[in-house]
């Protein structure tokens, strides 16, 4: 059984025509409808994810044309502190953490020095997660109609 409640529902309807009609060609049929719908279901579900995603790319492209440095230039700045964090979290820090193990056992450096510092990587979670929610929040309001592009 899935756990998909589209699927599992198309499932259900499956067995039942199996049940209700005994003739094998109008459980055929019958199945062919089912099919047909379900098809007709992903088609629309994909088409609402590409019309969204066609919606935030029209709403990168507008702040990216305005001349205030506050709407083109903080989405840019973010994403630069926020790959910049990340870098240095996921592949710096582990580099520099193995080597100043192997600087310290080869006596290059003392054995009571500390570490180079870990970035906290909730607060970079924090700052990705509140970008992405602002960038729907503008496509919303573009969507809906009801944007300002000014910051009087």
């Amino acid at each position: 059984m899935s756990l998909d409640p589209l699927t599992a529902a198309f499932d259900l309807g499956s067995s039942l025509i199996k049940r209700i009609w005994p003739d094998p060609e109008k459980q055929a049929e019958e199945l062919n409808k089912l099919t047909k719908l379900k098809q007709d279901e992903k088609l629309g579900e994909l088409q609402a994810q590409t019309s969204i995603m066609l919606a935030q790319i029209n709403v990168n492209a507008e702040s990216a044309k305005s001349d205030s440095v506050f709407v083109a230039g903080a989405r840019p700045f973010i994403l630069w502190v926020c790959g910049a964090g990340l870098g240095y979290t996921i592949l710096i820090y582990p580099f520099m953490t193995w080597i100043w193990a192997a600087l310290k056992a080869t006596g290059h450096i003392p054995l009571d020095s500390t570490p180079p510092p870990e970035l906290d990587s909730s607060a970079i979670t924090g700052l990705v997660s509140g970008l992405l929610g602002l960038g729907t929040m503008r496509s919303v309001e573009r969507v809906k109609g009801v944007q300002r592009n000014n910051l009087k």
